[in-house]
């Protein structure tokens, strides 16, 4: 319900208990000739007057008058009250204390207007500033950059490591094969003795043996002479591999293996004599292979 005043009505500041009837009482909120209103809710249901009385603000001067309900408010938890008989002296205090508060609040007024007019290019309008608003929030910023910073590491931290952690992974997982590609093998591994060479190592060993001067004839492995020997390995398969390249370059190699052998050897010859084997072995060195020149003698 919309109250509709005729007289304005003046806050207070000051803590002033309105009686209401017998055993109710609120504080007063507002004051006016034509009415006032009270902190605290008084039941709608009561549509007879109701006597009040308190003492009017910053005055030793109480006021006693009849009412009637004219609006509550829930929300604001106030009641409005308007006057309904009040007595002539009674209503010619109301008067003079509203007077004063008019005459104070122009009095107010002027005097912030012409202070305003004094000040060179200021508007005389005055807005108050939100200064508390500004105390409430003020240790709020800091507080938001502090946890900004640590979410900031955080998700740095959990960027890093979702990058890192494949590269981990694939290193685990290939590292050993890698290592184990560049390891030396124990044995040098040579092209079987019954497989056929290509064409380009039939070509490379027709111009290395067309540039090598005949090698002297080797005897029957029967006889007594001279072997050199190229190679010891533990696998007899590498041992023959080793063998057919080396009958394929034009050395008369094969594969023995002592009783008392480890080792599967790979020798050049047998020749007679010291002279024809220092000449094959001239050739072996010249085709980067080690020799060892042996005496051979048939078991």
């Amino acid at each position: 319900m919309v109250e509709r005043r005729q007289f304005p009505r003046f806050v207070v500041n000051s803590p002033v208990l309105v009686s209401l009837g017998k055993s109710e009482a609120g504080l007063l909120f507002d004051l006016g000739e034509g009415g006032l209103s009270v902190r605290g809710l008084i039941p709608k249901r009561r549509q007879d007057p109701i006597s009040i009385r308190f003492d009017l603000p910053n005055e030793n001067d109480s006021v006693f008058a009849w009412v009637r309900i004219a609006w509550a408010s829930d929300s604001k938890n106030r009641t409005g009250l308007r006057f309904v008989k009040v007595a002539e002296s009674t209503q010619q205090r109301l008067k003079a204390w509203v007077g004063s508060k008019v005459e104070t609040t122009n009095r107010d007024t002027a005097v912030g207007a012409s202070d305003a007019r004094n000040l060179p290019g200021v508007n005389p309008i005055v807005i108050p500033l939100p200064v508390r608003s500004e105390s409430r929030f003020a240790n709020v910023a800091p507080e938001i950059a502090s946890q900004s910073s640590q979410l900031r590491r955080q998700f740095e931290l959990l960027l890093a490591v979702a990058v890192l952690c494949p590269g981990f992974f694939l290193l685990g997982h290939y590292l050993p094969k890698i290592i184990a590609s560049q390891r030396p093998p124990d044995d040098v591994v040579a092209p079987k003795a019954n497989e056929a060479p290509s064409r380009g190592e039939m070509l490379s060993l027709d111009s290395s043996a067309a540039k090598r001067p005949a090698l002297p004839s080797r005897i029957d492995l029967n006889e007594s002479g001279f072997v050199l020997q190229v190679a010891a390995m533990s696998q007899e398969d590498n041992a023959d591999a080793l063998a057919a390249t080396l009958n394929r370059k034009k050395f008369p190699a094969f594969t023995y293996k002592r009783s008392s052998d480890r080792f599967y050897k790979v020798a050049v010859g047998p020749y007679p004599d010291l002279s024809s084997s220092n000449q094959v072995k001239d050739a072996l060195q010249q085709e980067n292979y080690e020799v060892l020149l042996k005496v051979w003698s048939p078991e």
